[in-house]
């Protein structure tokens, strides 16, 4: 491949201004505390479903404004606040043994409205159903996956659209797939950053000829130029980040490669580890223009 030369003007992207790339980050969040889960009900309001043996206030209770969810007759034993008066199984004698499965409240069955669920049961993976009453539903978001904080592989159990195998979609802000790389196009990382961020070199007039008043002519001109720090290094080699001599001025690793000169960018501090792994991403999936 042809080397030319890099001008400064390629740092002073990176440097122009602290980059705004949001991160997401994606957390699993599967509650461990036995005797209480959260799950979500049919009324789309999440409901915290306490232990079986105390009656509590429920976390939608009240919540009859505009939009909101309308009041239903209590069902003693769902440990759901239906009436929506605050309380969980008002009214209801916790001693009874609701559902059939031989244990009331009282015993410790934590979803008395529901037969296959009771302390001893046998835990289902593939639904949100704490069947052993174990504070822990194996599959919280019903993908039929496991959270990878109870032994599983799924990143984000609180989201059915995650697993291992799924379709990854450009700039959702979600690691679909779980391999651990949320993927972000040029075209965000050129609104986020470029756009925002290199308000010096918006014009045809911009050091060093280095215009990146679009998307087009600032991908003409990071992709395929070489660094004038290090000219055996292009500042952005498709398909190979380490061997592109902008990640190595981000991650502060130039002189390791026969390079000079100080960290990018010099204002605003480093970029983030996220940050770095998005450009990472977007130069080893070919520097495409998407």
């Amino acid at each position: 491949m042809p080397r030319f030369s890099i001008w400064m003007p390629v740092l002073i992207f990176f440097s122009c201004g602290a980059c705004g790339l949001v991160e997401n980050a994606v957390n699993d969040a599967v509650n461990d505390t036995t005797g209480s889960i959260a799950e979500d009900i049919a009324d789309g309001v999440t409901e915290a479903v306490s232990d079986a043996t105390t009656t509590t206030n429920n976390s939608n209770g009240g919540d009859t404004g505009s939009g909101g969810p309308t009041p239903q007759p209590e069902i003693c034993g769902d440990n759901i606040d239906n009436d929506l008066d605050g309380v969980i199984d008002n009214g209801c004698d916790l001693s009874v043994d609701n559902d059939g499965d031989g244990f009331s409240e009282n015993d410790g069955d934590c979803n008395d409205a529901e037969i296959t669920a009771f302390p001893g049961a046998t835990e289902v993976t593939g639904n949100t159903i704490d069947e052993d009453c174990d504070g822990i539903a194996l599959d919280q978001d019903g993908d039929g996956v496991t959270a990878t904080t109870i032994g599983g592989v799924d990143c984000n159990d609180l989201n059915a659209t995650v697993f291992p195998g799924a379709t990854e979609i450009k700039d959702d802000d979600l690691d679909s797939d779980c391999d651990g790389i949320q993927v972000w196009s040029f075209t965000k990382t050129y609104n986020d950053v470029i756009d925002k961020r290199c308000s010096c070199h918006q014009s045809s007039g911009a050091p060093h000829g280095l215009n990146m008043s679009t998307k087009s002519l600032a991908r003409q001109n990071l992709v395929n130029v070489s660094s004038a720090e290090f000219p055996a290094m292009d500042r952005v080699e498709p398909g190979d980040a380490d061997n592109s001599y902008v990640v190595h001025k981000l991650e502060g690793t130039q002189a390791s490669v026969g390079g000079s000169g100080s960290r990018m960018p010099k204002s605003g501090g480093p970029l983030s580890s996220q940050q770095i792994t998005e450009i990472r991403d977007w130069i080893d999936r070919g520097a495409i223009d998407d």
